[in-house]
């Protein structure tokens, strides 16, 4: 649902909907529907959903270079290899992020005075 909003909203006509297994986190199926569909673009709920595995990034970035990413949680598109792998660092910089657990914060003050070291 929030895919279709988002290319509504940016005049993209959505023609294939493809479905990627639960908990798959190297877009084959993605990337077959490119190859066998020669599809132009592909709109991602999130850059959390892009393939992290050292082997996979590589021919992920190949294989999908050529074709335009959206990503609707984080408002942002763009085309090749460049964009895609920025896009994979942002993700694992996420990552790589402490978790904070909030219960341990209790004001803004508090976190404030976590987060500055």
């Amino acid at each position: 649902m929030i895919t279709n909003h988002y290319a509504h909203n940016c005049g993209i006509v959505v023609d294939a909907v493809i479905p990627e297994p639960l908990f798959s986190n190297e877009l084959l199926t993605t990337r077959w529907s490119k190859k066998s569909k020669d599809l132009s673009t592909v709109i991602l709920c999130s850059v959390h959903q892009l393939p992290q595995g050292e082997g996979v990034v590589d021919d992920f970035v190949d294989e999908m270079q050529g074709v335009e990413v959206h990503f609707v949680l984080e408002n942002l598109s763009g085309k090749g290899r460049d964009f895609l792998l920025a896009m994979i660092e942002e993700a694992q910089s996420f990552q790589r992020a402490k978790i904070l657990n909030y219960r341990e914060v209790n004001s803004y003050e508090a976190l404030f005075q976590r987060m500055k070291g």
